[in-house]
């Protein structure tokens, strides 16, 4: 029973596709790029389809370049 829950698992997961962000106090534009706290934040998950680096790099195309951590905030890894 155990092995058919896993064959299982394993072939439905090869059909998963999502867009994941790691959510962390250290991250840009944690509260999103109003520069007020909105909890329905989608900015680190949204796609960045077609553009030029100077666009996707940090999120500039919806100014989350804009919004860094607060001082003292990273993420350690």
């Amino acid at each position: 029973m155990l092995r058919l829950a896993l064959v299982t698992a394993a072939l439905f997961s090869s059909l998963a596709n999502a867009h994941l962000a790691a959510w962390h106090k250290g991250m840009y534009c944690l509260d999103g790029p109003s520069g007020k706290v909105d909890l329905n934040n989608n900015n680190p998950v949204r796609p960045l389809f077609n553009l030029p680096f100077e666009q996707w790099w940090f999120h500039h195309v919806d100014n989350c370049d804009n919004f860094p951590p607060k001082a003292g905030d990273f993420l350690e890894l």
